[in-house]
């Protein structure tokens, strides 16, 4: 398996396929409402829920290349990175206008976009 950072350019693909993964399973009614969630899945995992999440979205992929974009300000986010053999593949930087959001550092384990504003 290749282990490499996100891609802000996947992230509508990400969730296409919770979407679609859902609506096969569930109905479509229910996929579009996993995909509506999948933003806020993303950005607000405990490191418990992170690391199980992580390792079952790998159970049944092999030789597949998985992309996770770490925020570097959340130790426990670098960890799971690096206990799963990730690599560094770019870097990048948060700039804000004005003051920095009011958010738990602690709680984001992925960037999902960089292209806003």
């Amino acid at each position: 398996m290749n282990l490499s950072s996100y891609n802000s350019s996947q992230f509508q693909e990400v969730i296409d396929l919770f979407t679609t993964v859902s609506s096969n399973s569930e109905g479509n009614e229910e996929g579009l409402l996993i995909g509506e969630l999948v933003p806020e899945l993303i950005t607000t995992t405990s490191t418990d829920a992170a690391r199980g999440l992580f390792a079952a979205l790998q159970e049944d992929i092999s030789d597949e290349t998985v992309i996770l974009d770490v925020p570097e300000n959340n130790p426990l986010a670098m960890l799971l990175a690096r206990k799963n053999a990730m690599r560094e593949v770019f870097a990048t930087m948060r700039m804000y206008q004005k003051q920095l959001p009011d958010i738990d550092h602690s709680r984001i384990y992925g960037i999902t976009t960089f292209e806003l504003g």
